[in-house]
């Protein structure tokens, strides 16, 4: 949480983090600065004390709406830059980032850098930044390590962002759901009333223009994979094949905010009647799942959740990565991962540091476990997750519940 900035940048000897560059796909950025697009800019954190904002004059409007503490770039003293012997400071970049260090009255000390900017363009400023004023130590990792630990624990406004996502990506779920069920089977695939086939591709774009209409987009794409496909667990499915009936989909769906906060779902579906192995199966993942949300509380720490997956697993007859770790039939995926700003953030489910893996109130993390048969004569493959919070008294509770279902009934074709 930023209320422990102050010591988490004291625990790692830090005198500041500067986080730099355009806002867009910046989760340090968007940490601070929320849904405000920025082309370019700064927030330097000094420890213990208010994080400021420092924006070009062209954002200014900007930069007022995020009510953080903030001064303009071209405000600051201007003249040249010297480096600490004297001679001017020839990178501009290097000349910007004392320029806001002195103003946010870091002077000195150990300062490390976070954000989102073209590599070789920042790496060649901050080597010119130390070279030019020794009395800075530069560290080149823990900037992203103070900034992970703060993101660790969720408060109400970002638990909010998360469940306002929740809500959108449930409500498109729904409503493709809708869609399917009032389309046709002909010929063992899915056609629309008028008998036009429906690929997944369709149903992609469907879904990225219904999140574009929510405000939200889709950076890391969807999974809607069939049959054989869905047995792999991040195999995204062909989007030129058509919907078929009879195998199941894994609809695995992960967008998020303009404000970037993300959120995770997968159902798994099955257009017709599942048949009876099928359907154990599927109940037999939901029992996983169930097991796993009770499973999770504060205090535990992530790798335990994975264990107790494949513990369950285990004893239901299942291959398990944990047994195998080249297996790719059984359980072979993780049970979960943290999320926030990023779709995939700590804690990961085989940690085991408890500063990084611990959960406690604030945490976001999914619970997907899931079977995956890519080979044989039925390839299939079911996922069933959702994304969860630790609340205060220690347990964990959904942010959007949506209903389970294998079975999508469709009526056949018909011709006029």
């Amino acid at each position: 949480m930023k209320a422990e900035l102050a010591a988490i940048l004291e625990g790692y000897g830090l005198d500041a983090v500067v986080v730099a560059g355009m806002s867009s796909h910046n989760p340090s950025m968007n940490y601070f600065t929320g849904s405000n697009m920025f082309t370019k800019a700064y927030v330097v954190i000094p420890r213990g004390g208010e994080p400021i904002l420092f924006y070009r004059t062209m954002e200014r409007d900007t930069a007022a709406k995020t009510g953080m503490k903030r001064m303009g770039i071209e405000t600051l003293p201007g003249g040249e830059i010297l480096g600490s012997d004297g001679s001017p400071v020839r990178n501009g970049e290097a000349a910007t980032l004392r320029r806001v260090l002195i103003a946010a009255g870091v002077e000195r000390g150990t300062v490390a850098f976070s954000g989102r900017f073209e590599f070789g363009a920042f790496f060649a400023a901050v080597e010119a930044f130390r070279k030019a004023f020794p009395e800075y130590t530069v560290d080149a990792e823990l900037g992203d390590k103070a900034l992970a630990d703060a993101r660790y624990q969720k408060d109400e406004s970002e638990l909010a962002a998360i469940r306002s996502m929740g809500e959108v990506v449930t409500g498109i779920v729904e409503k493709i759901n809708t869609f399917i069920r009032e389309c046709r089977v002909k010929d063992g695939k899915l056609v629309t009333r008028s008998g036009e086939p429906v690929r997944i591709g369709e149903i992609k774009r469907m879904i990225n223009l219904m999140l574009t209409e929510a405000g939200a987009e889709n950076p890391e794409g969807t999974i809607f994979s069939i049959g054989r496909d869905a047995g792999v667990p991040h195999n995204a499915g062909n989007d030129e094949a058509q919907v078929e009936a009879g195998k199941t989909i894994v609809f695995d769906f992960f967008p998020c905010r303009e404000s970037g906060y993300f959120f995770d779902f997968t159902r798994t579906w099955y257009i017709g009647t599942p048949p009876q192995w099928l359907q154990e199966a599927y109940d037999r993942v939901r029992q996983v799942h169930h097991e796993i949300v009770a499973f999770a509380k504060a205090g535990k720490i992530a790798s335990e959740l994975q264990d107790k997956t494949c513990d369950l697993f285990e004893e239901m007859g299942y291959e398990t990565i944990r047994k195998d770790a080249k297996c790719t039939n059984g359980y072979v995926h993780s049970v979960g991962h943290g999320l926030g700003l990023n779709v995939h953030e700590p804690p990961f489910m085989r940690g085991k540091d408890p500063k990084s893996s611990e959960l406690r109130p604030g945490t976001v993390f999914t619970i997907e476990p899931g079977l995956y048969f890519p080979d044989g004569d039925v390839p299939f493959g079911i996922r069933l997750e959702d994304t969860f919070y630790i609340d205060e008294n220690g347990d964990a509770r959904y942010f959007a519940p949506y209903p389970y279902q294998l079975g999508i009934d469709v009526p056949p074709y018909e011709t006029a």
